[in-house]
């Protein structure tokens, strides 16, 4: 009685979930002692000889095959990596548990073993009396787990190898009736490349088949959804009312299902009302106008309220209707600022799986009056994904763009990243803030007790230009900078002056006026080439001398190269350029 109460706690937990969490799978893996099948695509185990007869269908079998492919086979292994639609072949007694094209050579793993552990079937009763009132009789005698972890679908490209799923199967008897329990923790891909899947989503294609067939072309069962993009949503329905989670009843030649009223488990999207509906469709959503899908997840178009801003009409609505919340609430929520909305929705999403985060949808954010959501976008992003092992780094560069990333439980690990424009090349890093976007000290975006002096390891590239003001350089700079412009205001002066009387000559006599400003300019060319001659004749015959200088002293012969002590009197007294560059350069003894 204990454990069934605290079962009914877990239940009323689970309903506030999206799936079930891992924590609530039965235990598997090499710490239960589990069998693991060999990585492998299309393959299976060999025939499992199990201690217990189990019904399916009016018939007991002894013996089982476990198949990579997502499912378990009674009569023969089953390799085939298309979900087809049931019934499928004579003498094919299958449980779909997700039948997709798997390939745990791209990772994961498949594990299985048979168990009579007392506490996992007490386990097991207590949810098939949870589920199935009229068999609180039940106890369990036999179960045989199989665990598929974390795989990966066939044909998937390095980003698709990030999408993985997670689910369970445990067959329960007591030797005279049998139930399978479905267990859906983590759906993230639905197709593999050889049926026309995407490489890099997992998606599209012939998507996975969930159910059962009994192998005589007349008892089967496909849960709603199966071969569909909507099975992908597997983890948020149930039968039972627990949010990924199904329970069956496989003894009998039809297939039952729990008693309980389905829509307990099911999430309606966009206020859609759930209906509980008889026989093996068990269910809909009844989507309000504008909303269409399984859960009513997909808006065609909203009902809006109007508001008026600047003279201009702009729709509004109470909840954005372009983003749906059908989303596990173990995902997160990144948010990247400073792109445009011309930029590619499909360019921030590889941008952000680059640094391992798995998304699943991007939502444009749309600008906020008083509260409610208007039809204008303001270029922010909003990424689905899931939980990451690392946090994202606060700046990432998107094509040409330098996206701000934000996302809960961010850790401020990235102080030494460059912020966009702020002084260019020789700013202190641990002094731009990482969400600034500064163009020049002291201007729009820099807060003023950043830019109080320019250190000597500055190479500040706006120094006493616009931004800038005298406070910023050291006191040589200020000197400097005072004389150059005094020299720049006597030059005006000069400049303003020849320019009045030139123009007092050319009122008087406009001919004369021309002429002479053409001589004058004729004579300014030709002084400035004679000034580039000479120069370039200094330099020529500079190098020449030294070029002479350094052959004699490379050429001289032993004769005439000086004694001892003349070369140390020399050396003394030397002051030659390269000998006080060396001693500039000769490190200070502490």
């Amino acid at each position: 009685m204990e454990l069934a109460r605290v079962w009914f706690v877990l239940v009323a937990l689970l309903k506030a979930f999206m799936s079930i969490p891992l924590s609530m799978f039965y235990p598997y893996g090499t710490p239960s002692h589990d069998t693991p099948l060999p990585q492998n695509d299309d393959g299976s185990s060999s025939e499992i000889h199990i201690n217990s007869s189990f019904p399916f269908f009016n018939i007991s079998h002894r013996s089982l095959f476990v198949n990579t492919n997502g499912d378990l086979t009674f009569l023969s292994s089953l390799s085939s990596y298309t979900p087809s639609p049931f019934p499928y072949q004579q003498n094919s007694q299958i449980v779909a548990i997700y039948w997709g094209d798997i390939d745990t050579t791209n990772g994961g793993d498949v594990w299985y073993r048979e168990t009579q552990d007392s506490v996992f079937l007490q386990k097991a009763s207590t949810e098939i009396h949870s589920s199935f009132p009229r068999q609180s009789g039940f106890n369990a005698s036999w179960a045989f787990v199989t665990t598929w972890s974390n795989v990966a679908f066939f044909g998937a490209d390095t980003i698709g190898k990030r999408r993985r799923c997670t689910f369970q199967c445990v067959l329960v008897t007591d030797g005279e009736h049998s139930f399978v329990i479905l267990n859906y923790y983590k759906v993230q891909w639905t197709t593999g490349t050889s049926n026309s899947g995407d490489a890099s989503t997992g998606l599209g294609g012939t998507p996975a088949q969930v159910g059962f067939d009994a192998g005589d072309g007349i008892h089967y069962y496909a849960v709603p959804s199966s071969r569909t993009p909507d099975i992908i949503n597997i983890t948020h329905m149930s039968n039972v009312g627990i949010p990924g989670k199904y329970i069956f009843r496989v003894d009998l030649a039809f297939l039952e299902q729990s008693s309980l009223n389905e829509c307990d488990g099911k999430v309606c999207l966009h206020d859609g009302t759930c209906q509980d509906s008889v026989g093996l469709s068990t269910w809909r959503c009844n989507c309000l106008s504008g909303f269409t899908g399984k859960l009513c997840e997909t808006g065609k178009k909203c009902l809006p309220m109007v508001l008026y801003v600047r003279k201009k009409l702009i729709q509004t609505y109470a909840r954005n209707p372009m983003v749906a919340n059908n989303e596990n609430p173990s995902n997160i929520w990144v948010r990247v600022k400073n792109i445009p909305c011309s930029a590619d929705d499909g360019q921030i999403q590889r941008a952000l799986e680059e640094k391992n985060c798995i998304v699943h949808k991007i939502n444009r954010e749309r600008l906020r009056v008083d509260g409610r959501l208007t039809n204008c976008q303001t270029g922010d992003r909003f990424a689905i994904c899931d939980p990451i092992p690392t946090p994202l780094p606060k700046t990432l560069l998107i094509g040409k763009y330098r996206a701000i990333v934000l996302h809960k439980g961010q850790e401020d690990t990235q102080k030494t990243v460059k912020c966009n424009k702020c002084l260019q090349e020789g700013h202190k890093l641990f002094e731009c803030p990482n969400d600034w976007v500064c163009r020049t000290c002291g201007g729009s975006g820099h807060k003023s007790n950043y830019c109080t002096t320019c250190p000597n390891d500055w190479l500040c590239q706006t120094c006493g230009k616009s931004g800038h003001t005298a406070q910023y350089y050291l006191s040589n700079s200020k000197n400097r900078f005072t004389f150059n412009k005094q020299i720049h205001v006597v030059s005006e002066t000069v400049e303003k002056q020849d320019s009045n009387n030139q123009n007092n000559q050319s009122k008087e006599n406009p001919k004369a006026s021309d002429t002479n400003s053409t001589d004058e300019k004729r004579q300014v060319r030709k002084a400035k080439r004679q000034k580039a001659k000479k120069d370039k004749q200094h330099r020529s015959s500079g190098d020449q001398q030294s070029m002479d200088h350094f052959l004699k002293e490379a050429f001289r012969t032993p004769s005439q190269k000086p004694n001892d002590e003349t070369r140390t009197r020399n050396k003394q007294n030397a002051t030659t350029p390269t000998d006080e560059l060396h001693a500039r350069e000769e490190p200070v003894k502490n």
